[in-house]
């Protein structure tokens, strides 16, 4: 099994910012196979406006496309997936 572990240090440290350009850019020239949407980055400094951004950009899309889902096929697909990405942004939300 492949492990990579990546880390900012002294000799070349990665701010958040850079971090999303690079994210940004490697999800547009490769995209999953899957993609509903491209991923967007918005740093805001106010916890009330980044918890309505979440709840209208993440679970918004999540209920309406897995209303589609369950009208066509009877199963959710996206709402999990949107819950599991508000896990892993919760526990980076120190940073």
């Amino acid at each position: 099994v492949y492990i990579a572990n990546a880390t900012s240090g002294v000799t070349k440290p990665i701010t958040w910012a850079r971090l999303g350009c690079l994210t940004l850019k490697w999800s547009r020239i490769y995209p999953t196979k899957r993609i509903l949407m491209y991923p967007n980055f918005k740093y805001r400094k106010s916890f009330m406006l980044h918890e309505i951004a979440v709840i209208l950009l993440h679970y918004v899309p999540a209920l309406l496309t897995d209303l589609l889902t369950l009208l066509r096929q009877k199963r959710k697909f996206v709402l999990p997936i949107a819950k599991k990405f508000r896990q892993a942004c919760l526990a980076g939300a120190f940073f």
